[in-house]
């Protein structure tokens, strides 16, 4: 089972099937769920089984966004102006750079992942700026408050520098949105093909949820039908 950040307020299970579990006890697992007062939604045993995966595709267009020059606060303003119940970077920040970093580090032992992916995350993480538990981290925190850091526009740039990546920040909000939203709908149908989600509506419950993704858009999977992303 399982359970996604934070545990005790997320209302959604992910129930994992390996290739040896019983129905038996898949069906002792969805009991237990609905005990606890959850939803469990049935996922296939693969790298971040349906969340997860969806999410690295839309943490690295945040990621790459910023090594362009866009500021993380105009980032998580434009996604939560699209309907997130928070901006991307507010939840690294929650999660920890520091334990992201470390699935980073776990995940390419597994897939070829080159120098530039993820680099602003796994950059943060190495400076001690861990989030809300360090008080730096894409934000400054003061308490509850967070607020804009100057440095942070630095270091994506020296990175993006280092990387002979050139800026291009002057971007639409309808095309930052585009760009980590895409990822979802991508990843989702080659989940659907993996046969890791039993269908396109359990990945919408997932990322509505468990991800905050905008109920009233009715989530990733459900968009692309309505071809609510296409050109």
């Amino acid at each position: 089972m399982h359970f996604l950040t934070p545990a005790h307020l997320t209302p959604l299970v992910e129930v994992v099937r390996g290739q040896a579990t019983s129905d038996a006890s898949l069906a002792r697992a969805r009991a237990l769920a609905l005990r606890l007062g959850k939803l469990p939604v049935l996922a296939g045993n693969a790298w971040g089984f349906i969340g997860n995966r969806l999410f690295e595709g839309y943490l690295r267009e945040v990621d790459a966004l910023q090594l362009e020059g866009v500021p993380a606060a105009r980032i998580d303003a434009a996604l939560e102006a699209f309907g997130f119940a928070l901006g991307p970077c507010r939840t690294l920040d929650m999660a920890g750079t520091d334990l992201v970093s470390q699935v980073l580090l776990a995940r390419g032992q597994r897939v070829e992942q080159g120098p530039a992916y993820r680099r602003i995350t796994r950059r943060l993480a190495e400076l001690g700026r861990h989030g809300h538990k360090s008080g730096r981290g894409h934000y400054w925190y003061e308490g509850r408050q967070h607020r804009p850091d100057p440095d942070l526009q630095r270091i994506c740039a020296e990175e993006a520098l280092a990387l002979g990546i050139a800026p291009a920040p002057d971007i639409s909000d309808d095309a930052i949105v585009r760009r980590c939203v895409m990822p979802l709908i991508t990843e989702g149908q080659r989940v659907l093909t993996d046969g890791m989600a039993c269908r396109a509506s359990d990945i919408d419950l997932v990322w509505v949820l468990g991800y905050g993704f905008p109920a009233a858009r009715g989530g990733p999977m459900a968009m692309a039908d309505w071809g609510a992303l296409a050109p």
